[in-house]
C-alpha cells in the first residue's frame, strides 16, 4: 500500500480485496446492533445461564432489514426442568433492557461444538439458514 493509513482496533475482521479495499468479514467479539443499540451477545447469554434451570445458552444475531438484527436464543435446560420460553424471556426482561431480550427461544438437548469444544455459532447460523429455505 502506497498510502499512509491509520488502523484502529475496532473488533471487526476484514480482508483486503484486489483493489486494496477492506471487506467486512465479521467481528472477533459478539457485538451486534439491534434497534439502534449496540449489544454484546455474551451479556444476554450470562443472564440466561444465571437462571437455575439453564445449563447452557447461546444468543445469535439474525439479520433483520427493519431493526438490524433480531436476537434468537438456543438453550439447554436441566433434565428436571420444565422451563418455558415465556418464563426465560421474563427472567431476561427482569435483568436486561427490552431490546436485549431474545425474540425467539429454542430448547435443545445439545449444541454443536467446534474442534476445540466451543459452541459452534457458525453451524447454528447455517442450520437456521437451511431451515428457512
Amino acid at each position: 500500500m502506497g498510502r499512509e493509513e491509520r488502523l484502529y482496533c475496532t473488533g471487526d475482521w476484514v480482508t483486503l480485496d484486489e483493489k486494496g479495499n477492506f471487506l467486512f468479514v465479521g467481528r472477533k467479539d459478539h457485538m451486534i446492533k439491534t434497534r439502534g443499540y449496540r449489544v454484546e451477545l455474551g451479556e444476554i447469554e450470562a443472564v440466561m445461564v444465571a437462571h437455575p434451570a439453564v445449563d447452557e445458552a447461546v444468543a445469535l444475531a439474525i439479520p433483520d432489514d427493519a431493526i438490524g438484527n433480531t436476537i434468537r436464543a438456543i438453550v439447554i435446560i436441566s433434565n428436571s426442568s420444565s422451563l418455558t420460553s415465556t418464563e426465560l424471556k421474563r427472567h431476561c426482561a427482569e435483568k436486561l433492557p427490552p431490546y436485549m431480550v431474545p425474540e425467539q427461544v429454542e430448547f435443545r438437548d445439545t449444541l454443536p461444538r467446534t474442534g476445540n469444544g466451543k459452541i459452534d455459532r457458525q453451524e447454528l447460523l447455517r442450520e437456521r439458514t437451511k431451515s428457512s429455505q
